[in-house]
């Protein structure tokens, strides 16, 4: 995995192509993860080449500051955006759905690798 290095000290985490609306978003947090919050930004290139983040919406998605592995998707047509993380300390996964135009949390749960593994063999049935 390549995180970038963005000025204003961000760094990008994931990119997605949000078709239905011809822009390109991605998660971004701050180097110091102090506080514990993804944005949903617009990534947008100016006419010098320089690369804008236009934050979208105001609310903040809140990660564990240690993840292992993170898995996303975009529904471009509900206009959802599904993130599910593993963190080292505490061997939980963080489940996050939110809207990707207001970035309002949709759905959060948090369970342990077992606890998801049950769920999905329940599903498959």
């Amino acid at each position: 995995m390549y995180i970038s290095r963005i000025p204003g000290d961000y760094s990008i985490y994931a990119f997605d192509y949000d078709s239905a609306k011809d822009r390109l978003i991605a998660l971004v947090y701050p180097a110091g993860l102090t506080d514990h919050v993804w944005y949903l930004v617009e990534v947008i290139m100016t006419a010098k080449g320089e690369l804008k983040f236009d934050r979208i919406g105001k609310s903040e998605i809140p990660f564990e500051k240690s993840f292992w592995s993170t898995n996303y998707a975009l529904d471009a047509e509900k206009r959802l955006r599904v993130t599910l993380w593993g963190t080292t300390d505490d061997k939980k996964n963080h489940f996050f759905v939110f809207n990707v135009d207001n970035v309002k949390i949709v759905e959060q749960m948090t369970a342990n690798l077992t606890e998801l593994s049950n769920l999905a063999c329940f599903d498959s049935i």
